[in-house]
């Protein structure tokens, strides 16, 4: 063998050492590349890149899974309570979305980054939430835009051809799920869990009204539509037609209204909260039943569920699951997990990810 021989050798051997480098090696910096700003496992990213909100940082968690292609993998938007702690979802998840190949993001809002009681859970779709008072902002700086991007963010980085994604959210977060689908009438969600909200927003034009027929003391936006954009037709009619889940804990059964000193049925008769119900199962279901009344009214397609999770109370555990009798809690990377086998037909999981 001459000399330019084996130069051709040593060249030909070292492409077939990368080759075999690049088979073994599934997380290599060219595979990262391909993920741009996210990674396989667990990560967080400081979500700056919608400019209405680039001042009002999103730690944006998330958890894909080690193995699979990502690009099809499903995708659940997974929104935190007042705790604003998005890890705790990620936590909850993220051991489901490694076994059953699905991938799960948290954005985490939080309030000392502007995302206060008006911007979380209703979204500031409106400047003020006094009685009266609805004035719409510009969608593009509604807080539940934030979604969509946040969706196409991930599409654009990962390479993901997914175009819907799932949604779920409990207690403050269940609160802004439904009012997300409610005035986001044309995104792309496919289903939704709203589990364990303290409140709703009534899709009634005409405004919440006591049984007698009367008015509540503040019976527009935000404890029903009445007076803002979303009481026309186009939006009522995507809101029933939504693949949507009222989730409720069967134990859920705090007296809201002792808590909040409204227990005087007589002095706040027509009290928004007094009228919704007493806890929040109570409140799930007077909701669920009031929309399902309205659309027959109008002719319209219902397509939500109410579902009952037996013997759990209020939490993100329990609404996951669909237990909770959630053995083996620990600590994974920080995230604190719990075991996947204890799960049931009732949780979150089951509903949005087994439930196809």
């Amino acid at each position: 063998m001459n000399r330019l021989d084996r130069i051709v050798m040593t060249r030909r051997n070292f492409l077939w050492c990368v080759v075999l480098l690049l088979a073994f090696l599934p997380l290599d910096a060219a595979a990262q590349k391909r993920l741009g700003m996210f990674h396989r496992g667990a990560g967080t990213i400081e979500y700056t890149y919608y400019e209405p909100f680039e001042r009002q940082p999103i730690n944006l968690h998330y958890y894909i899974p080690t193995k699979g292609n990502i690009k099809n993998m499903q995708v659940i938007i997974s929104v935190h309570g007042s705790e604003r702690k998005g890890r705790i979802q990620r936590g909850l998840w993220r051991n489901l979305a490694e076994k059953f190949g699905f991938v799960v993001l948290v954005p985490e809002m939080r309030q000392e980054n502007g995302y206060r009681k008006n911007s979380y859970r209703f979204g500031f779709v409106s400047r003020s939430l006094k009685n009266g008072e609805f004035s719409l902002r510009p969608r593009e700086k509604w807080v539940f835009q934030l979604i969509e991007e946040i969706f196409d963010f991930y599409r654009t980085e990962t390479g993901s051809k997914v175009r819907q994604y799932d949604l779920f959210g409990q207690s403050a977060g269940a609160q802004f799920v439904e009012r997300f689908l409610l005035t986001m009438h044309d995104a792309r969600c496919r289903r939704a869990v709203a589990s364990n909200a303290g409140q709703y927003t009534y899709p009634d034009p005409t405004g919440l009204h006591h049984d007698d027929g009367t008015l509540c003391d503040h019976p527009g936006w935000p404890h029903s539509v009445m007076g803002t954009p979303f009481a026309n037709d186009e939006y009522l009619r995507a809101f029933f037609k939504r693949d949507f889940i009222v989730h409720i804990a069967a134990n859920d059964r705090e007296d809201l209204l002792v808590r909040d000193k409204l227990n005087d049925l007589e002095k706040y008769k027509y009290n928004y909260y007094v009228i919704q119900g007493a806890t929040r199962y109570d409140r799930a279901h007077n909701f669920f039943n009031y929309a399902k009344r309205i659309a027959a009214e109008k002719g319209m397609e219902f397509n939500w569920r109410l579902v009952v999770v037996p013997e759990t109370k209020h939490g993100s555990l329990g609404a996951i699951f669909g237990t909770p009798n959630v053995r083996r809690w620990r600590l994974e990377d920080g995230d604190r997990v719990a075991d996947i086998r204890d799960r049931t037909n009732y949780g979150a999981f089951h509903l949005l990810v087994e439930k196809k």
